[in-house]
């Protein structure tokens, strides 16, 4: 799917093994297939910039 407007909070699948959480809204003309979404993003930008070096959901 082509989202267009991609929303904070967005959790999508970029290719076959890229899992993206997107903390801006913006337009994208990129394909995804939608994962899922939270509900409450507030303040998650802020958490997500500091914590770059992985992600709890993944293994390392």
């Amino acid at each position: 799917m082509r989202p267009g407007i991609i929303h904070t909070g967005d959790l999508l699948l970029w290719g076959a093994n890229t899992v993206v959480l997107f903390y801006e809204t913006f337009s994208s003309s990129y394909s995804y297939t939608r994962l899922g979404k939270i509900e409450n993003p507030a303040g998650g930008r802020r958490t997500w910039q500091r914590k770059r070096e992985g992600c709890p959901l993944l293994p390392k």
